[in-house]
C-alpha cells in the first residue's frame, strides 16, 4: 500500500502532525456545547488555512488534532494559529467561561 502524497510547486510531501492543546490549569471545561463548538470550528479553520484535518478528539481538558500541512508551514504556526483563533471564538460564544475558570486570561 502506498502512502498518500501531496504535491507543491517543487516538492512531493506527506507531512502529518499530532498537536495537543491543553487548557490552562488542566481545567475540565471542554465538554457539552464547548466540545461541539470545537468540533464544528476546527475543520473550518483548517480549511481556511489550507491544512487538512485528519482526526480530532476532544477530551475534557485537552484536544488531540491530527493535521496534514504543506512543508512551508511550521508546526508551531499551525498550533498557535488554531489555538488563538479557537480561544477567541470560545470566549465570544461562552463569555462565562472566561470569568469562572480563567480569570480573564487565556484558555
Amino acid at each position: 500500500m502506498q502512502t498518500p502524497t501531496k504535491t507543491a510547486a517543487h516538492s512531493v510531501y506527506n507531512l502529518n502532525y499530532h498537536i495537543v492543546f491543553v487548557t490552562k490549569y488542566r481545567n475540565k471545561v471542554l465538554t457539552g456545547a464547548i466540545e461541539d463548538h470545537i468540533k464544528e470550528q476546527m475543520p473550518i479553520l483548517c480549511e481556511r488555512y489550507g491544512w487538512e484535518q485528519l482526526a480530532l478528539e476532544v477530551m475534557p481538558d485537552h484536544v488531540h488534532l491530527f493535521v496534514s500541512a504543506p512543508p512551508t508551514t511550521a508546526p508551531v504556526t499551525i498550533a498557535k494559529t488554531l489555538k488563538s483563533i479557537l480561544a477567541v471564538s470560545l470566549f465570544k460564544t461562552f463569555p462565562t467561561l472566561k470569568q469562572k475558570r480563567f480569570w480573564g486570561s487565556g484558555l
